[in-house]
């Protein structure tokens, strides 16, 4: 097996350097490097785009890992686009301006504005909402958004604490999987596995693939740490996006309780009316339709009768 090195730059002396669009393919596989692969594969004539989905546990270093993936190929998209890497900002800002933290409605507003070859980071995706609220309006706009940036060439990389997202986004809109294999903080050096997912649509299956080049297999990538600028701006944001977390953490358990609360009203006010009307049948002999009838014109409400015919075979009434 092959440990190739995401991190590995094409030397001065290298026959690669100037290699512009029309790299073949044998050549890319002696280069061995992703940004490179990638950067062809975004660059390239066929409209594609790349999607990533990278997991990892906290604290493992996926958000540099993701940082570092995206200044790479930026310099790669920039040196074949650009004719130098030194231009690789117009892709990738250093200002990290294309980083969206534990930010749904960011992440969604981000994605409605792609530029064209841009690379777009997701970081913490989902970490502010909980799993009903992302099944539903921030996966919606994701899965939305997804189906049409092709186009754009982009590359979007989602990272996430765990591999609970991919099964709400549907795998057919994510290219490609990374896991973060070993992390060596103090080198500065994470292995990350990517795999090239490739959806099986007959079966419904989704398989998983390394890089293969001839009759090696890529297992993992090394991905080096960025810029001490870049990861100075990051803590900062990541600051902000925490402390906005925890405070609509707060926001959130108070609107649960009110919600809660209005519910636990609406089922009382329910219970006394067909209580209330139940009273005209027993009682008062009054038909069941003319029981909530009367009783809904006392209460104010609307209910129907085959609402309260429900309740009364729960109580055992009919």
């Amino acid at each position: 097996m092959t440990e190739a090195l995401a991190s590995s730059q094409i030397t001065a002396g290298s026959p690669f350097r100037f290699l512009g669009r029309g790299v073949r393919e044998n050549e890319r596989a002696k280069v061995r490097d992703l940004a490179v692969i990638w950067a062809h594969r975004l660059c390239g004539h066929f409209n594609k785009d790349i999607k990533l989905f990278m997991v990892g546990p906290q604290g493992s270093g996926k958000s540099r890992s993701a940082l570092y993936l995206g200044m790479r190929v930026a310099q790669e998209e920039a040196r074949m686009l650009l004719g130098t890497p030194d231009k690789w900002e117009k892709y990738f800002p250093r200002d990290l301006s294309q980083v969206f933290i534990g930010d749904p409605s960011a992440h969604a507003d981000a994605l409605k504005n792609i530029k064209k070859h841009g690379i777009y980071i997701l970081d913490d995706a989902g970490v502010s909402i909980n799993a009903r609220n992302f099944m539903t309006s921030y996966n919606k706009s994701l899965n939305d958004i997804f189906q049409t940036v092709r186009t754009d060439n982009a590359l979007i990389v989602i990272n996430a604490p765990d591999t609970f997202l991919i099964d709400n986004v549907p795998r057919n809109i994510v290219s490609h999987f990374g896991e973060v294999s070993e992390s060596q903080h103090s080198r500065g050096i994470n292995f990350i596995k990517i795999f090239k997912m490739e959806r099986k649509f007959r079966s419904g299956e989704t398989h998983y693939h390394h890089y293969q080049f001839g009759n090696d297999q890529v297992v993992r990538w090394r991905f080096r740490d960025v810029p001490a600028d870049m990861v100075e701006i990051y803590e900062k944001r990541r600051d902000e996006a925490t402390q906005r977390i925890k405070s609509n953490a707060g926001k959130d358990r108070e609107d649960k309780k009110k919600d809660n609360s209005k519910r636990e009203q609406a089922a009382q006010a329910r219970e006394d009316v067909f209580t209330l009307a139940e009273q005209y049948v027993d009682k008062d002999g009054l038909s069941i339709r003319a029981a909530i009838t009367q009783a809904n014109k006392e209460s104010g409400t609307k209910f129907s009768r085959t609402v309260f015919d429900n309740w009364r075979v729960t109580k055992g009434f009919s």
